[in-house]
């Protein structure tokens, strides 16, 4: 690895075959050092192939709970960008791919958009968010039902699964960003007893509509509902206030 200047910074690699693998190392100035030594099972690398022998460009890959298996979406084919989804078994070998079909209000077809999977409401369901289909850059956000599997529209705003936003709704349009899944819980400070569990995703970085780069943070509100937690001991009254 060199700098701009062309300044070796250090060396790493890989030496040895077969069970006698290691790593070496070096740098201007310290010890080399070189690892234990290390077996690798498989010589041969492991990609998601659909079909044929060509990577699909700008796809997502994202694990469908208690399924074991891995859902493929968009990219950009020979023909242009899809919005197909494709299901990955790496359980078998060699891994199988097939089409997996999907009903509802599908997303346009678009490639370096995000997918996130994540529990919801005792489902297991895929997000989408963003993207491109190399003319226009999205906003909107789509989520995946992987056991009815049915696509539905997800308001940005209020979080509403179902409410049909179209395919630039508020919101920043991005492509070739990052996103995480994350749960907060917060307790309502007039009556403890209640907790409010937030389900968001956050959306950072990529490129906006005009291709130049974004440093901006959008936190999607999927869902939410409250929790009512009773402490040991409470009473609880019932009737008109």
């Amino acid at each position: 690895v060199r700098a701009a200047g062309g300044k070796a910074l250090f060396t790493m690699g890989v030496v040895g075959s077969s069970s006698g693998h290691r790593v070496s190392f070096s740098s201007p100035g310290l010890t080399s050092a070189v690892s234990p030594t290390f077996s690798i099972e498989s010589p041969v690398w492991v990609y998601p192939v659909p079909f044929h022998a060509s990577v699909l460009p700008g796809a997502t890959l994202t694990p469908r709970h208690r399924a074991n298996t891995l859902l493929l979406f968009g990219g950009l084919t020979p023909t242009g960008a899809s919005n197909g989804t494709v299901e990955a078994d790496y359980a078998t070998s060699p891994p199988s791919y097939s089409v997996f079909p999907v009903g509802g209000a599908v997303p346009a077809a678009r490639y370096d958009h995000i997918a996130v999977s994540f529990p919801f409401d005792g489902r297991s369901v895929m997000l989408v968010h963003g993207g491109t289909n190399g003319t226009r850059t999205f906003a909107s956000a789509h989520v995946l039902d992987t056991a009815t599997r049915v696509w539905s529209p997800v308001d940005t705003q209020t979080g509403q699964i179902g409410i049909p936003a179209g395919e630039n709704p508020a919101g920043i349009r991005r492509a070739r960003h990052a996103g995480v899944h994350a749960v907060i819980s917060q307790p309502d400070p007039l009556q403890p007893w209640l907790t409010e569990v937030f389900s968001l995703v956050l959306v950072f970085g990529g490129v906006g509509d005009d291709g130049r780069p974004l440093a901006s943070l959008e936190i999607l509100r999927v869902y939410s509902h409250t929790i009512v937690r009773v402490p040991a001991g409470s009473v609880i009254q019932t009737g008109p206030a």
